[in-house]
């Protein structure tokens, strides 16, 4: 092996993963003892690996477990994949008929991470997004969607985890989870069915695009998002909810009612 392998601190990261998967919703402690690491090193290993949404804290009980972002590394084998089977062609047809691209997310963590998109579909993008790419919670449409439609508890846990993140973040994360943590704002997106961003800045080309997404339920349980991105100096933001937030709520619909049978 090469001098200077295998690396200490990424060797010690994956087995704080692998501890976490086997004990099963692990304590801070119960996971140091198992792995005979320094309790600061444990816990600095912990946070990292919640900062980049790998593992989730439960509030109430201290207690760590994995995210869906651990299945980020097996993208390629969509076809495994009941939301993406469901979702893809129609999610083409989509595009095909009104061009601009749209992507499908999930929540991991503090985050959430596009499942599939047509991006390659369309000459109408800037950059194409592959499954496993990430946005975060705060400041995308998906993950305000996801905040506003996700039962009152879950949203609840989610907010008490990301006071902790944004406490070190920057002031457009302070001020976003401010403006989030006010239930007329979440009451206003449920009410009105889609959560807009406009002129996003947590992409690959900030400022650049906006978006707008809607829930996509199966049965009573929120599945995923599904978000159409839009050029923002070609299209405002009421314009394109007038033309494309019915086509989209169609969509979601129907791919909800193909996972449900």
């Amino acid at each position: 092996m090469d001098k200077g392998l295998p690396i200490r601190a990424i060797c010690r990261a994956l087995n704080v993963i692998k501890a976490i998967n086997r004990l099963d919703a692990p304590t801070l402690s119960e996971i140091t003892r198992e792995e005979g690491l320094p309790y600061p090193t444990t816990f600095r290993i912990v946070q990292t690996l919640i900062h980049e949404g790998i593992i989730e804290m439960d509030p109430h009980q201290k207690r760590y477990r994995p995210t869906e972002l651990c299945k980020a590394l097996s993208v390629g084998f969509q076809n495994e994949d009941r939301l993406v089977a469901a979702a893809a062609d129609k999610m083409l047809a989509f595009t095909n008929q009104y061009l601009w691209p749209i992507a499908l997310t999930t929540r991991v963590g503090s985050k959430m991470m596009i499942k599939h998109s047509t991006h390659t579909k369309t000459t109408l993008t800037f950059t194409n997004y592959y499954p496993g790419f990430t946005l975060p919670l705060l400041n995308s449409a998906s993950g305000r969607a996801h905040l506003a439609f996700c039962p009152a508890e879950e949203r609840e846990r989610i907010m008490r985890g990301l006071e902790n993140l944004t406490e070190q973040s920057g002031p457009e994360d302070r001020q976003a989870m401010i403006y989030l943590s006010d239930e007329a704002v979440m009451a206003e997106i449920s009410e009105q069915g889609y959560a807009p961003l406009a002129m996003g800045t947590s992409n690959n080309n900030p400022g650049k695009t906006s978006s707008f997404s809607v829930p996509l339920f199966v049965g009573d349980k929120l599945e995923a998002c599904l978000s159409l991105i839009f050029f923002a100096s070609a299209i405002k933001m009421q314009e394109a909810i007038d033309s494309f937030l019915a086509p989209l709520k169609e969509l979601a619909d129907d791919i909800g009612a193909a996972l449900a049978e």
